[in-house]
């Protein structure tokens, strides 16, 4: 990989982190796609032209779990504030 780093570095360790096998399986795509599909002068690791289709898939499954990921923590600030109202009221 020619001393660059896995663009879907900081996505990857998030997904392995909560232990969800699917969330395992994606971030074995993405490691392996970060690795081996990289640009290379004019063309791509895997000898296709730049950008490869695996690239382009990856980068829309990386995406859309990151989307997933803000979603999910937006979805836990929403219940928290919530939660903390209903402290209000009912201290009220």
């Amino acid at each position: 990989m020619n001393a660059q780093v896995n663009p879907y570095a900081a996505l990857i360790a998030a997904l392995r982190s909560d232990g969800v096998a699917e969330h395992a399986d994606v971030a074995e795509v993405l490691e392996h796609v970060g690795a081996a599909h990289v640009q290379a002068g004019q063309g791509c690791g895997c000898a296709g032209a730049w950008p490869c289709p695996q690239r382009s898939d990856a980068d829309g499954l990386a995406l859309l779990y990151a989307i997933r990921g803000s979603n999910q923590a937006w979805a836990r600030v929403q219940g928290r504030l919530e939660a903390a109202k209903a402290r209000e009221r009912a201290a009220a």
